[in-house]
């Protein structure tokens, strides 16, 4: 799995081995490859858990600066992940519906509305 790149791990790749299969059985070697994709996802969450454990933890009172610190780490990646999603994933789509002379009466095409928009988007991602 080192030698794997990202698009090809986690959940969106999961998502797609198992929805290849359209209800018949996988290959074995299918089945051997989503089986590694799900371990490395259940290690990753344990990761999460110990590490948000650990801050659970952590007397916080002792060390003013790890506050702040820790405080503008969080801060930013939620602005950098709400930013990403208005965007690219709410404005942007409709922004562009009405710009392109679109009816009223036509859905807005957002992005990953379908599994298979969810699944090229993630390619070209």
């Amino acid at each position: 799995m080192e030698r794997v790149g990202t698009p090809a791990k986690g959940f969106p790749a999961l998502e797609q081995l198992l929805s290849a299969a359209s209800g018949s059985a996988l290959a074995p070697a299918t089945c051997h490859y989503a089986g590694l994709v799900a371990q490395g996802i259940a290690a990753e969450a344990s990761a999460l858990k110990t590490e948000f454990a650990a801050l659970a933890q952590k007397d916080w009172s002792e060390s003013p600066e790890d506050v702040s610190s820790a405080f503008a780490e969080w801060i930013n990646q939620w602005l950098g992940g709400l930013e990403q999603l208005r965007w690219t994933h709410i404005e942007k789509p409709i922004q562009t519906h009405r710009t392109t002379g679109a009816s009223s009466s036509e859905p807005v095409a957002f992005p990953r509305l379908t599994r298979e928009a969810n699944l090229a988007d993630w390619r070209a991602q």
